[in-house]
């Protein structure tokens, strides 16, 4: 079993968003992270995935995502 931290950050492309992001990395937790216009990261410990989190949809798959890559 893992024992990797994952952080799950919302409106993660821009403001107080990517400044969590980046103080999670800092601290060696793996990222997901989310927004409606987020980019893919060349960071290996961020996973990005795009969408709206006012469907219920994304919000599954932000955490099904995590979980099949950070366990």
């Amino acid at each position: 079993m893992s024992t990797q931290k994952v952080a799950v950050i919302t409106g993660g492309s821009q403001g107080i968003g990517a400044h969590l992001l980046d103080a999670y990395r800092n601290l060696g937790y793996a990222v997901v992270a989310t927004s409606r216009t987020i980019a893919p990261s060349d960071d290996p410990g961020v996973l990005t995935v795009q969408g709206d989190l006012a469907d219920p949809a994304t919000a599954e798959r932000v955490i099904a995502a995590g979980v099949e890559r950070f366990g």
